[in-house]
């Protein structure tokens, strides 16, 4: 690999095709970033000599698209494996704990063949075309079946503020299964196309690299294209919009309504209200990062960002941030569960406290404290046994003088 022409690193945006040069700027795939620096041409839109590498735009765009990836790396496989451990550890087990787990799965999946598919394109190391197909279909399955599983919690949140008390019978583990592997079954289907459309293609300058056929170049820009914005961004963010603004209004009539409410009642709505609560921030944060994604996929379409020099290096610029912050969803979900849920904090909290070595028993001599003992006698008078309720451990002491 010729690090002089070219830096060899792969966008991180919402899946993981190459574009080549016939699929600029899609947004379902993985483009390679060029290092023009020693490449001199004429501007068309200031008719001066430049190149990308002139540009701060560009060299900011590279620097995100060479590190941000780690960052994002090393806070999201730690934080999602704590996440899966906490919440299989946190009881009740409801059917939204099912879901976060199968969101923090997806999430991890997402990360990983992400950061490994990055690593083998960086050193070129051949995938053959079965690879490159399987590589392509799990990272944009893991990225769609993510946004739409934090749908379908959102959608049961907003079941459980409008018939708290049926939430129990409506939302049950069975259901969310079902759920699941609907969402499965569906996004599946829809990206089973890539064991088709992709191969492994070889040049001169980025050697080996995952793209599409030629072939099928026209259904890749003109209907894949949709159907992969769409899918990923557009949808999921109008629908967890909608449901956040009703969920808002309705906690803020629930609140009135808990007055008349039983305290076993209001205990229920209490539960509901706090993981409601966690899980709400984790939707509105979702929407906020994939915002950009939706008004760069519709306005992509209708920018000539190849007219000038500059503009293509804003182009990148812009492509770098929407989905850097596209991809923080995959990787910071458990630090608000953290931040927003007091449950989910508190079981955190204990879990690490159990990872940590157990302290030095006391011995018999260092207690001081009977009250904290109940003696029991044996069938031999001068034996008894010490029960110590606090540590749960029975210890025998012998010839203890009774008088």
């Amino acid at each position: 690999m010729n690090t002089t022409t070219q830096i060899a690193t792969t966008l991180n945006i919402s899946s993981l095709q190459c574009v080549t040069t016939s699929l600029p700027g899609n947004t379902s795939d993985n483009m390679t970033l060029m290092d023009n620096t020693t490449t001199s041409c004429t501007d068309s839109g200031t008719g001066s000599t430049s190149s990308l590498g002139d540009f701060v735009e560009y060299r900011v765009a590279l620097f995100i698209n060479r590190y941000c990836l780690y960052l994002i790396v090393g806070l999201g496989i730690p934080g999602n494996f704590a996440a899966l451990l906490t919440v299989s550890k946190m009881k009740p087990f409801t059917s939204s704990s099912l879901f976060m787990i199968a969101l923090a799965t997806a999430d991890s999946i997402n990360l990983i063949i992400k950061e490994l598919y990055y690593q083998l394109t960086f050193f070129d190391i051949q995938l053959s075309d079965l690879g490159c197909q399987f590589f392509i279909f799990l990272g944009t399955f893991a990225m769609h079946y993510a946004n739409w599983i934090l749908v379908a919690m959102t959608i049961e949140r907003f079941i459980a503020i409008k018939f708290p008390m049926k939430v129990q019978e409506i939302c049950t583990q069975r259901k969310a299964v079902i759920v699941l592997l609907v969402l499965g079954i569906v996004l599946m289907s829809l990206n089973a196309h890539h064991f088709v459309t992709m191969h492994e293609g070889y040049s001169s300058l980025s050697k080996y690299s995952c793209e599409y056929q030629k072939k099928y170049s026209d259904f890749m820009r003109k209907v894949w294209y949709w159907i992969d914005g769409v899918v990923y961004a557009v949808v999921p963010f109008c629908a967890l919009t909608i449901l956040n603004f009703l969920i808002i209004v309705g906690i803020r009539s629930s609140v009135k309504k808990q007055r008349d409410l039983t305290n076993l009642q209001q205990k229920q709505t209490k539960q509901q209200m706090q993981i409601t609560v966690m899980l709400v921030t984790v939707s509105v944060v979702f929407t906020v990062l994939t915002m950009p994604n939706c008004i760069f996929f519709i306005y992509e379409g209708y920018w000539n960002y190849k007219k000038s020099k500059y503009q293509t290096a804003l182009y990148y610029l812009i492509y770098q941030v929407v989905f850097l912050l596209s991809d923080l969803n995959h990787a910071i979900n458990f630090y608000f569960y953290f931040l927003s849920g007091k449950k989910f904090r508190k079981h955190f909290i204990r879990l690490i406290c159990c990872c940590l070595p157990k302290a030095q028993r006391p011995t018999a001599t260092t207690i001081t404290r009977a009250s904290r003992y109940r003696m029991s006698v044996t069938s031999t008078p001068s034996n008894h046994t010490l029960v110590d309720h606090d540590s749960t451990c029975t210890r025998s002491i012998n010839n203890i003088n009774t008088s």
